[in-house]
């Protein structure tokens, strides 16, 4: 399974919402830098949603706290 499995990551979308990759990886958020930074060059990354196994949204918690999760998730939905 691992030679045919692939993700598609959704593209950013707005900046308040999305995860944005800084400059530098420091400090209490770099292990979600770290993550979103090696999921976006891995080898299982596809830009077609038809041939993926798991989609992936690129949400910043961080940036989403006070905020409404299933309407940024519901409006990707939509397209």
């Amino acid at each position: 399974m691992e030679r045919n499995f692939k993700v598609y990551i959704y593209p950013d979308g707005d900046p308040k919402t999305f995860y944005q990759t800084p400059r530098k990886l420091t400090g209490k958020y770099a292990s979600e830098g770290y993550f979103f930074q090696n999921i976006r060059e891995s080898r299982f990354r596809t830009d077609d949603p038809d041939q993926a196994h798991l989609f992936f949204v690129p949400i910043s918690p961080h940036k989403m706290r006070g905020k409404n999760c299933c309407v940024v998730v519901a409006s990707l939905c939509e397209d």
